[in-house]
């Protein structure tokens, strides 16, 4: 199971023997509702990678039922990305979720380039 990350919160994620690509999820919400977007989410890494794409899936009430947070498979998720230009092509992407007690989002982010043997990735989420 993954951890709740509020909004207003930073994310601080490393990377082991980073190889070229990989992905950071996160579960948001919050206990007042609002309205979050995928520009929210500001990506930096340590070292730089070329590439940083951000993915919003939501409201959930069972993250966990989402198809887009349990038992998910890296992998496929690139494949997807590349063939289909999303992770999860059979679940609806989102430019807005409204999250609060009862609602969560799921973000994924995709970091792509470079090699590393650690890499640092802070999401900030701002709103």
């Amino acid at each position: 199971m993954g951890k709740y990350y509020d909004v207003g919160s930073d994310v601080l994620a490393y990377i082991e023997n980073f190889t070229g690509w990989s992905w950071v999820g996160l579960v948001v919400g919050g206990h007042d509702l609002k309205e979050i977007t995928p520009s929210d989410f500001r990506v930096s890494t340590y070292p730089e990678v070329g590439l940083v794409r951000v993915f919003l899936y939501g409201p959930f009430v069972d993250v966990a039922s989402s198809g887009v947070w349990e038992g998910v498979n890296p992998q496929s998720m690139r494949e997807n990305l590349l063939t289909y230009g999303d992770p999860f092509p059979s679940v609806r992407k989102r430019e807005l979720v409204r999250v609060g007690r009862d609602f969560r989002a799921v973000v994924w982010v995709y970091l792509e380039g470079g090699e590393a043997p650690l890499l640092l990735v802070k999401v900030t989420v701002d709103n």
